[in-house]
């Protein structure tokens, strides 16, 4: 809202979405044909999510967000594990 990055409500519902974090994510092999190389880039302003979504976004795709899927996010460094 607000043009402001924000949470994603967890109420079990799909959602469209601007950007999706690469963590836990599925992708039809056709948006790597749609798109141009280099796909993931990390630049001044964005990481490498929010090069790959813009990427998608400029192709037509639209990004969806299934808040009932849960996944496990566990720190190389640390090992600890967000949830």
């Amino acid at each position: 809202p607000n043009g402001k990055r924000g949470a994603l409500e967890v109420d079990g519902e799909v959602h469209e979405v601007y950007t999706i974090p690469m963590g836990c994510t599925l992708y039809k092999a056709e948006v790597f044909f749609k798109t141009e190389f280099p796909w993931f880039e990390t630049t001044a302003n964005l990481t490498q999510d929010s090069f790959f979504s813009q990427k998608l976004r400029d192709a037509g795709f639209k990004l969806y967000c299934d808040t009932s899927i849960r996944c496990k996010h566990i720190d190389r460094v640390t090992s600890k594990v967000y949830e």
